[in-house]
């Protein structure tokens, strides 16, 4: 057969590529995922036994890559360092404009000032449901029976709503609800204005605060309490007639009467709820109690602080948010892996861990790595956007404690995200002593 000058180069090429892959350990060989359009995504991948303290898998492990929701790993990993796993939100209620409670009615306001709970009436925690009812309620041990002034909610958050560098796109849709001073209901709602053209699915609430004064009027009304004054509803980024009415800073400083204070779960339910279902909204909530009485960019300040005090290099990382739906997220699987092994033997470690989703079983793992020797062993938070898959999280041996650290980061994958996973699976298996 005739080969040709150009043919023979590339056989040696060939040949000299393959004689250099056969050369290589069975883990760098492996980092060759397999999947339809490899070359064209880019891989990160950071697979290290802890035990031994060496590198089972490095591939691109200092590239800045898009993270989605693996973002929420460094987030709660900061609260927990800074505030601790029994931390509550307390969200306080008031009787404004008067000095004294004396009679059946009060000259003044209702006053709820929201602390930026996202599990408020959520029913991800039956116990903590009946937020209306409680409130009626210690009105009614008060003796109050009509309140003239109306309904107020106040908050100090100083920037609310979805974050500014996600997509508008997003926030169409129940995931890329925003994080307000009072969120209610998960500031879900059934049916859809003009814009949403919904049809009965569940589509964000843009006026989380108004939902709320409404149902308050009527469970209030159902104990006998009847409400005086209009609408009064308001908060900083609500887009409505009375956006720029409120403001913590110029209300006027009126003697308060505390009726009630509405006490959420602990941080630790929260985190580990909002790690299982990859929650937005709440891991919104999650960052922002870095700095509660300051914005968005405060937060990510104090978040930065608190990951280099363990250790993480942020010099060239870029985060915007809390939950990872913003798409300028930029940082490395080396960087994110240094803050997952931080935690592992920090004190909050045991805590931190268990946050993790587990293969087989909870939440956005569920069906990854099922029936396989990783089930039940493989504890990952899962990242996902068009294009982009990600797991970050820990490899569990006996009594639950890590043996490996594992980030994965892929992006700008084109094939089916199953024929991926696929790829992810045998990768995993075949690194992994089972």
């Amino acid at each position: 057969m005739f080969i040709t000058y150009n043919r023979l180069l590339r056989l040696g090429a060939a040949l000299t590529a393959a004689a250099i892959l056969i050369a290589l350990p069975a883990t760098a060989a492996a980092q060759c995922l397999g999947f339809r359009g490899e070359r064209h995504a880019t891989v990160g991948l950071y697979v290290k036994d802890l035990a031994a303290d060496t590198m089972v898998i490095a591939k691109n492990i200092d590239r800045g890559l898009t993270p989605a929701s693996v973002t929420k790993a460094l987030t709660t990993a900061c609260a927990l360092r800074q505030l601790g796993p029994a931390w509550h939100y307390l969200t306080p209620v008031w009787l404004v404009g008067d000095s004294t409670v004396a009679g059946p009615v009060w000259h003044g306001t209702l006053t709820v000032t929201g602390v930026g709970d996202p599990t408020v009436e959520s029913d991800r925690f039956e116990d903590n449901l009946g937020f209306c009812d409680s409130i009626a309620a210690a009105l009614t041990r008060l003796g109050i029976r009509r309140i003239d002034g109306g309904i107020t909610v106040e908050s100090t958050l100083t920037d609310q709503g979805p974050a500014d560098t996600w997509e508008i796109s997003d926030t169409r849709y129940s995931y890329g609800t925003g994080h307000y001073g009072l969120n209610y209901k998960g500031n879900l709602r059934r049916g859809g204005d003009r814009r949403h053209r919904s049809n009965g699915r569940i589509v964000p609430d843009t006026h989380p605060a108004r939902t709320f004064e409404r149902d308050l009027r009527r469970t209030l009304a159902a104990h006998g309490i009847t409400v005086g004054g209009a609408h009064s509803t308001r908060t900083r980024r609500h887009h409505t007639d009375f956006d720029s009415a409120f403001s913590a800073l110029q209300m006027p400083d009126l003697p308060r009467v505390l009726v009630y204070t509405h006490r959420s779960p602990e941080l630790l339910d929260i985190a580990r709820d909002l790690m299982h279902r990859s929650d937005n909204m709440w891991a919104e909530g999650t960052l922002r109690l870095l700095a509660p009485d300051s914005g968005r960019d405060s937060a990510l300040a104090v978040e930065d602080s608190i990951l280099t005090s363990l250790g993480a290099d942020t010099e060239f990382i870029t985060l915007r948010d809390g939950s990872g739906l913003s798409r300028s997220n930029r940082y490395s699987p080396r960087f994110l892996a240094s803050v997952l092994e931080a935690m592992a033997v920090s004190p909050d470690g045991p805590d931190y861990i268990s946050l993790f989703p587990v293969a087989g079983r909870d939440g956005t793992m569920k069906n990854f790595l099922k029936d396989t020797p990783l089930e039940g062993r493989a504890a990952f938070k899962t990242g996902s956007m068009n294009g982009i898959q990600c797991y970050a999280g820990y490899i569990l041996g006996a009594d639950n404690l890590p043996t490996h650290s594992v980030v994965i980061m892929v992006n700008g994958f084109k094939c089916p995200r199953a024929d991926l996973r696929a790829a992810l699976t045998r990768l995993l298996l075949s690194a992994i002593p089972s």
